[in-house]
């Protein structure tokens, strides 16, 4: 186990939550623990290469803030670039 400095929204894994109109929000899921659902609905888009749900099996969303730290994260890796 290794102790992480890194927050959750600077991670490359951070897939960020949008609110109504594109809003941005103080949440997102953990694109490296999280099982998406077997196939996007209308205007989603799913990071590259994410764990997906066999047909017939529910998601599992690990729920992340922006802002927390997740002290014994072995996955976090700093975003190379922004998010816009």
């Amino acid at each position: 186990m290794s102790y992480n400095a890194l927050k959750c929204g600077a991670c490359m894994f951070y897939d960020p939550m949008q609110g109504p109109n594109n809003k941005d929000t103080d949440r997102g899921w953990c694109a490296k623990k999280s099982v998406y659902p077997t196939k996007e609905g209308p205007g989603q888009l799913f990071p590259k290469g994410v764990n997906r749900a066999t047909a017939g099996m529910l998601a599992k969303p690990v729920l992340v803030r922006k802002h927390s730290l997740v002290a014994n994260c072995d996955f976090a890796q700093r975003r190379l670039v922004p998010l816009i």
